[in-house]
């Protein structure tokens, strides 16, 4: 009878210990951590600095608007050309007050996180590097910070990860035909008339308006990074050409394009101000390039008009602009210029244009 007693005593005990124990196992804290700290001023360019996010072991770049990254290695085993990798069991917590006005003017923070791979070599040993910004936008529209977390990752086996595969241009389009080239110093729809065109040198009683092409790919400096993705040739774009479609180009007969400035401006609607600028420190004009050697090109196509009724009317809007002139580097070498000295002086005014809403 005691014996009947024990047996199931020790049951019991094993039953409940075996239940503490998973319901332990479930609770487990994943194990990666990002430890936030409070934001700290970092120089952004030279002679430029400003606070920003901060957490331990946070990496810096021009590309991510000195938002912070999170960077991880990753051993990879023999056999292994690569990986992919995807955040799970993640804990978020919401931004403090200050850490939402530390976030960057320029910088745009997603609804998910995106993870990023690459491999490296080191003394021909092949490794891993995961990297993301921990920051999100919820589906509230609130900011979140990434506190907690456990990386899953899959190995590649091959001679190339799929992730660093790209398709490149046989050959560039300038390659061959006759091109010209025109330069544009801000955003803005662009008018090729026929005494433009003519003013450029083309013989226009040969142009058949619906071979005109126009190339280009924007303003804006190239990413620092070899990582961020970018077109390796030029990029036709869409136009729109006006004609009466008897094969020639005739006078009063025009194309219009959008064409863009070297400067770029981003919107972030969590900062103060919302819009910013990104100077290019290389270029005052971003060029387009002009062909009629192709055949047809890509127009604008047509889009129905809405039937529905309005619903707001629209009189005022902000618009936005900057001076910034780089008249001198007193050591002649890098990126970093001043503009306009300031001494004992009058009042200077200082113009800045804006377009008239018409």
């Amino acid at each position: 009878m005691n014996s009947g007693k024990l047996i199931l005593l020790l049951s019991i005990l094993h039953f409940s210990a075996f239940s503490q124990l998973k319901s332990t196992s479930q609770k487990t804290a994943p194990g990666n951590q990002v430890k936030w700290s409070q934001p700290i001023r970092i120089s952004m360019l030279e002679g430029e600095n400003a606070k920003t996010l901060a957490f331990e072991g946070a990496d810096y770049t021009h590309a991510d608007h000195f938002l912070p990254r999170y960077s991880q290695r990753i051993s990879l085993n023999a056999g292994e050309s690569g990986f992919s990798a995807s955040i799970i069991n993640a804990v978020y917590e919401p931004l403090t007050e200050a850490e939402i006005a530390a976030i960057p003017r320029n910088s745009i923070i997603p609804s998910e996180i995106t993870v990023t791979t690459n491999v490296l070599s080191q003394r021909k040993q092949l490794y891993g590097i995961v990297s993301f910004i921990p920051l999100r936008k919820n589906s509230s529209g609130n900011y979140e910070k990434l506190v907690a977390f456990d990386l899953q990752t899959s190995p590649v086996y091959g001679t190339r990860s799929p992730g660093r595969t790209h398709t490149y241009a046989a050959n560039s389009v300038l390659q061959s035909g006759t091109w010209y080239k025109v330069a544009t110093t801000s955003n803005g729809v662009y008018k090729l008339s026929y005494a433009f065109l003519q003013g450029l040198g083309i013989d226009m009683a040969g142009v058949n308006p619906q071979n005109l092409r126009v190339y280009g790919n924007g303003g804006g400096m190239l990413s620092e990074l070899n990582s961020v993705p970018r077109a390796d040739d030029l990029v036709e774009n869409a136009i729109f050409v006006q004609d009466d479609g008897n094969g020639s180009f005739d006078p009063g007969e025009y194309a219009l394009f959008y064409g863009t400035g070297a400067d770029t401006w981003s919107y972030n609607a969590a900062a103060c101000p919302k819009f910013g600028h990104q100077k290019n420190l290389y270029a005052d004009s971003a060029y387009y390039f002009i062909t009629f050697d192709l055949g047809p090109g890509k127009r604008i196509q047509s889009q129905a008009s809405s039937s529905a009724s309005p619903t707001h009317i629209v009189n005022t809007f902000d618009d936005y602009g900057f001076t910034e002139n780089d008249n001198v580097n007193f050591i002649k070498s890098g990126r970093d210029w001043y503009g306009d000295y300031f001494d004992n002086m009058l009042p200077t005014a200082i113009p800045i244009p804006f377009l008239p809403l018409i």
